[in-house]
């Protein structure tokens, strides 16, 4: 029986190389890279390859995908994955084995026929195949790829387009241009476009520069107008801007004959709706027209907007117009909204160009006055390029922002070396910019660029919001926007988190409130008019130390707090991290609640005398006791107030009451010693200061003192969950605006983090540093043990670190553990070491170091690993895990091409490569140098006449590389970038050079970068 081969529609992608090799190997090879490519770019685009056919011709590589595969995945994200794989591959290989790709997509009914047999001879004469063909080898994609510097060009069927691309929900079809395709006897429509070309991914947007086009969305409104009514376009497409709507304006020349309807046909192919605008100019010429008077009947999805006091009549038919003839600009502002269901309006705006048609209402060109309004939702993320994996990772994190609605959407705005002048579009209208920092970032110089001023000063005049996101350790303290306060809130990098997913959560949840609360102005409490203030003291505001007053914002479960305090005999374990507040909590309940809870006796295991009290306890005692640092009594004693918990809590009669205190996890000990009061206590736990808390603390010093700190947010993140920190930040900013009490007229407080951080950190570190000192001694010269300690506790959540954890992940500490704190402090750190033990306390029992207080850990998260080895005399053994490359600064152009190649080894985490150019601004540059000397385990000489000539190669560079590789702890491999004596220098001769007895320059350009690629494999292979 005859098979019989049925059509099948399928989706049809042709590719073919650009650029043919000189040799059959470098051919066999490209055609197995872009095979390679295909596959992996398939898979990352979620296009099972599996399913579908390919086949390999001379014409090109034809794949046919499966009727069930969704279109839009072909042309996004596909073309994206594509260009990544290929350029991996063109970044280990030289000229001639790098590949450049056309690519063709284009769907219709393919006969199916036999499983095995050849597509084109099943189809030999199918005009869908025959079309795909075509459109690949066609010369209007030659001459789009000859003009560019991508490596992909990309050209589609008419009817791929129709059907998909100007459908696509991320694909801005602007970023295709229309070609003609075919030959002698026929030609068809076709469309071009260049993913990888930067030239081609940007579209000159009339008045407002060039839009990244590949980034942005599908307009959906065209404001169309003649060239007369150019200020009108503005001002509409400017109000529309900032309500969240996509917006194109057409500045169109109308012609008599012209026929509307096809006009608006053209302009709805760019946008979802037309807004044309209305006047003298184009009613004159619009009267001419053919078919005039039925047009914006007809037309669908068209606002007309008057703004001239003209007869439209005859030309619009029953369609409602957008009147703002005589109208003030809030009430036209207001309209043009209701007409597109819009509910967002501008920060500030162009001049209204209309006329007002009373006196009083406003006048020609000048705007009302209105209330507060929203900002548009848009994210510009800032990266350095090596920083990419890190990008991925946080805008998945913020996906829930963007599900909430808090942002609109996420750009990203990846920065190579030297920012330099250019200035990216985004970055003058993202109400939120996020900076990735990290020691790459910095590099790159983006902290000196235009790009960050304008940022800076939209941040400053409260258009936006800068959030830098500290992601590595960096010296970042210098640079223009250390002023702000980073994420994760007390500024410890994501890097050194324990738990990165809480560290990411941070993040998100800093963002999500910078972006809800933006800086807006005047949002504080101003007097009221005509009636006088209650006049306070600053410090009596936002106190430096004490009980809270005027800012005290009562806590969730604070209300049954108060009741189980009423209750007789019941027993009160109040637990938390140290200097969360639970002191606040004990004396703001007793404040409140005097009448019934009476006056209380409040006992620290702190002091000496009080611990003798304590020991007196056997529940004869009148009135509430409360025990606070129950974690720092000795067991025995805390046994036995488990025992009087019990005793109490069984005689209703009792006229004492006790109340514990003490850090997580006292409730469990209480247990653990006397497990029948389970039900004898009442728990509570509060937990650390949210944003949000801080953030209302803030409010209540606010109305207190009459003023309005600009970036609230920016000090909530400042202070690591402490309200005290809070306090302290808000003192100093208030101090350094001049407010010494409650001011009678409304002061705006400008918010310099870094300032009033300054500020605080140098009253902390009289309190501190004298417990840091002692405490970073307490272990072996060449032991890390305490140090690491400090910079694990300064990114606890709880302020509490386990020994016995440490010691697991980290095997080599252990010793030390075990001989600093088990064999060495057997009574704890109170009696060795009392002025460590004011903020340090060791419990032996579960061998827990613990930090008591959180101003402490924001106080150590200031202090970098460095600084405490510098501080305490410590050289530690350094591991050799880095690439070093030496270069004379004439040889920076063989500096990149070497870079070039290592790179994709960098993003693949096989090699970490140092350069000077890793130098921070603000960086010591030759303490930098020895400490990546150090860390050497493969040193690249680029050898030059200009670098034997260098006295610092010389003298600073090669002694301590030529030095380590005669123990064995760093490969010398020397490469001759220019003639040079090298091989009559004797300290250098013994090394075997690259490449042989020539050198690169020398070098045709392909051969060289096979000699670095081959170099590459041989030591990171």
């Amino acid at each position: 029986m005859t098979n019989v081969t049925l059509p099948v529609h399928r989706t049809i992608l042709v590719v073919d190389v650009e650029r043919s090799t000189r040799t059959r190997a470098g051919e066999d090879l490209v055609r197995y890279a872009v095979h390679e490519a295909l596959e992996e770019a398939f898979r990352h685009s979620q296009i099972p390859w599996e399913g579908c056919v390919s086949e390999d011709h001379q014409e090109g590589t034809i794949i046919l995908v499966p009727p069930d595969v969704p279109k839009r995945l072909l042309v996004d994200p596909l073309p994206e994955f594509l260009v990544r794989e290929l350029s991996a591959h063109n970044s280990l290989y030289p000229e001639e084995e790098r590949t450049r790709l056309r690519m063709a997509l284009h769907a219709g009914e393919v006969a199916h026929g036999e499983v095995g047999s050849s597509v084109l001879a099943r189809n030999a004469v199918d005009p869908a195949i025959t079309l795909a063909f075509r459109l690949v080898s066609s010369a209007a994609l030659h001459t789009a790829m000859a003009e560019s510097s991508g490596i992909l060009g990309m050209i589609v069927s008419s009817y791929f387009y129709e059907e998909v691309v100007r459908h696509h929900p991320t694909i801005d079809p602007r970023i295709y241009r229309s070609v003609r395709v075919g030959t002698t006897q026929s030609t068809a429509q076709a469309w071009v476009s260049l993913p990888d070309d930067p030239r081609a991914r940007f579209v000159a947007e009339p008045g407002h520069g060039p839009v990244a086009a590949g980034r942005t969305e599908r307009a959906d409104v065209v404001v169309c107008a003649g060239a007369a009514d150019r200020s009108w376009a503005e001002w509409i497409a400017w109000q529309l801007r900032e309500a969240g709507h996509v917006v194109e304006i057409d500045e169109w020349t109308v012609t008599a004959g012209e026929n509307l309807v096809d006009r608006l046909e053209l302009v709805r192919d760019r946008g979802d709706r037309a807004l044309v605008v209305l006047s003298t100019d184009f009613l004159r010429v619009a009267r001419t027209m053919s078919e005039s008077t039925a047009a914006f009947a007809r037309g669908t999805g068209v606002i007309p907007v008057r703004v001239d006091p003209i007869d439209v009549g005859g030309l619009i038919s029953d369609r409602a117009v957008v009147d703002l003839v005589h109208t003030g600009a809030e009430t036209a502002r207001e309209r043009l909204l209701a007409a597109l269901q819009g509910n967002r309006v501008p920060r500030s705006a162009p001049a209204y160009p209309g006329e007002v048609a009373h006196p009083g209402t406003g006048a020609p060109g000048a705007t009302t006055a209105g209330l507060p309004r929203p900002r548009r939702k848009s994210a510009l993320l800032v990266y350095a390029e090596p920083d990419s994996n890190s990008a991925v990772e946080l805008v998945d994190a913020l996906q829930v922002l963007m599900d909430e609605g808090v942002l609109a959407s996420i750009d990203e705005r990846p920065v190579t070396w030297a920012a330099g002048e250019d200035v990216d579009p985004r970055a003058r209208e993202a109400a939120t910019v996020l900076l990735l920092v990290t020691r790459d970032l910095l590099a790159t110089e983006y902290g000196l660029s235009n790009e960050l001023r304008i940022i800076l000063t939209r941040h400053d005049n409260r258009h936006t919001v800068l959030i830098p996101i500290l992601v590595k350790p960096a010296v970042w303290e210098r640079q223009p926007f250390a002023r702000i306060a980073p994420l994760p809130t007390g500024g410890t990098p994501v890097q050194q988190w324990s738990n990165r997913e809480r560290a990411l959560k941070n993040i998100v949840d800093g963002v999500r409130m910078a972006a809800q609360r933006g800086r807006r102005r005047g949002s504080g409490a101003r007097a009221a008019t005509g009636k006088r203030r209650t006049v306070y003291d600053l410090g009596d505001v936002f106190k430096q130390s004490g009980l809270p007053t005027h800012t005290f914002v009562e806590p969730e479960d604070f209300v049954g707090f108060k009741m189980a305090l009423r209750q007789p005999g019941l027993g009160v374990v109040l637990e938390g991290p140290s200097g969360i507040g639970k002191t606040t909590w004990l004396r703001q309940a007793f404040e409140r609640d005097g009448d019934r809870l009476g006056r209380p006796s409040i006992l620290s295991a702190r002091k000496a005398e009080h611990v003798a009290r304590i020991r007196r306890l056997d529940g004869s005692h009148t009135g509430i006791v409360a025990v606070d640092d129950f974690h720092r009594l000795p067991t025995e004693l805390q046994d036995r107030l488990a025992d009087l918990l019990k005793v109490l809590a069984d005689d209703d009669t009792s006229p004492g009451k006790l109340v514990i205190v003490g850090i997580p996890g006292t409730a469990r000990n209480l247990i653990d010693f006397a497990s029948d009061i389970v039900n004898r206590v009442k728990v509570f736990e509060p937990q650390p200061a949210t944003e949000s808390l801080v953030l209302q603390m803030i409010e209540k010093g606010e109305q207190a003192l009459n003023i309005t700190f600009d970036g609230k947010a920016e000090i909530a993140r400042a202070s690591a969950g402490s309200l005290q920190t809070a306090q302290m930040l808000c003192y100093e900013l208030a101090v350094l605006a001049g407010i010494e009490q409650t001011v009678e007229q409304h002061v705006d407080v400008r918010t310099d983090s870094a300032q009033a951080r300054a500020k605080v950190i140098q009253h902390l570190e009289l309190k501190y540093q004298a417990a840091v000192d002692g405490f970073i001694v307490l272990d072996q010269p060449s032991e890390p043990l305490c140090i690491e300690l400090l910079i694990q506790l300064a990114g606890t959540a709880d302020g509490i670190v386990c020994l016995d954890d440490v010691a697991a992940a980290r095997p080599h500490l252990a010793a030390a553990i075990a001989r600093v704190f088990v064999a060495g402090l057997p009574r704890g750190l109170a009696a060795a070491h009392p002025q460590i033990a004011e903020h340090l306390y060791y419990d032996p029992g579960a061998r827990r170091l613990i930090a008591d207080d959180p101003q402490f850990r924001f106080y150590l998260n200031q202090l970098s690993r460095d600084e405490l080895l510098e501080a305490a005399g410590k050289r530690l053994p350094v591991t050799r895990d880095q690439v070093f490359v030496s270069y004379s600064h004439r040889d920076a152009d063989w500096l990149d091409r070497v870079l070039v190649h290592l790179r994709p080894l960098e993003r693949l985490g096989i090699v970490d490569v140092w350069s000077d150019r890793r130098l921070e601004s603000g960086d010591v540059w030759r303490k930098e140098i020895v400490a990546a000397l150090d860390r050497a385990r493969v040193a690249l000489l680029l050898v030059s006449s200009d670098f034997l000539a260098s006295d610092f190669i010389d003298a600073e560079e090669l002694p301590p590389l030529l030095a380590a590789a005669d123990q064995g702890g760093c490969r010398v491999v020397p490469i001759q970038v220019r003639p040079s004596v090298f091989d009559r220098i004797p300290a250098l001769a013994c090394y075997q050079g690259v490449p042989g007895d020539t050198t690169l320059s020398e070098l045709p350009a392909a051969e060289a970068d096979r000699v670095l690629a081959n170099l590459a494999r041989e030591l990171f292979g």
